[in-house]
């Protein structure tokens, strides 16, 4: 009231200046020219404010859902790790025990294995080849552990110029072994399987299992559930089925 009070007469709005009892009492006069008019230009400036603050809010929501993601990631690759080393390096020494010369042999392939654990699976996406790469070393050593009574079928039927989030499949291949092969005696079979085409991974994985142990999805699928719900939601599809003595997994990625 003030600042009409002492504007009006600047403005020309009257020939002599009211008292401020007279703008005071024209309610409807003031509402209309001074109050409706300030609430009408202001609203831009405050509706931009409102939009503003709300993207700032939405964007913080984002960075800590993302890092938040990120921890669990980590964790769940920080889980994963060790129990893959644990077992490798059980592998080595049953072998350095029976002086085996093959186990300069399967130093080698773990240091291989190492490398890209520790160096060169890092980065959110990984090229396909080198995560192939990791799962025929773990293979390779398996082989020299086992001996005659393992066999290992890979059909690796794919375009390898495609990426994928680093540690996905090794889970699987490892599984076979630790509650398949090393809970049978005698001659077993295990069957990887690897096809990616149109931007579609299917990974597939066979092993005969003894019923009496009963196979379970230990620690490394239980981190891969997680790790894909995280990483591919709503792009992939993963089945377990357990039939006539054989435990087969299916796996299936959208890499788009």
């Amino acid at each position: 009231v003030g600042v009409i009070y002492m504007v009006e007469p600047l403005i020309g709005y009257h020939n002599r200046q009211e008292t401020l009892l007279q703008i005071v009492s024209q309610l409807r006069v003031l509402f209309q020219y001074y109050i409706l008019g300030n609430i009408t230009g202001a609203f831009p400036f405050v509706a931009f404010y409102l939009l503003l603050d709300r993207q700032l809010l939405m964007r913080k929501q984002a960075e800590a859902e993302s890092q938040k993601k990120e921890a669990e990631l980590a964790a769940l690759k920080a889980q994963l790790n060790p129990h893959f080393l644990f077992n490798t390096l059980n592998n080595i020494y049953s072998l350095a025990v029976q002086n085996s010369p093959q186990t300069s042999f399967c130093i080698e392939k773990l240091a291989h294995i190492l490398d890209y654990l520790l160096y060169r699976c890092n980065d959110k996406l990984v090229p396909l080849e080198k995560e192939v790469e990791l799962l025929k070393n773990y293979l390779d050593l398996q082989k020299i552990r086992f001996g005659d009574r393992l066999v290992v079928r890979v059909d690796d039927n794919t375009d390898h110029s495609y990426k994928i989030a680093p540690l996905l499949l090794l889970p699987l291949v490892e599984n076979m072994f630790k509650h398949g092969v090393e809970q049978n005696t005698g001659k077993t079979e295990v069957v990887v399987s690897l096809e990616c085409f149109n931007n579609t991974l299917t990974f597939r994985t066979e092993n005969a299992y003894n019923v009496a142990s009963a196979q379970s999805s230990g620690i490394g699928l239980q981190n891969l559930k997680r790790q894909l719900e995280l990483l591919y939601p709503g792009k992939h599809s993963f089945i377990i089925t357990k039939a006539n003595q054989f435990f087969k997994t299916n796996l299936q990625l959208s890499l788009t």
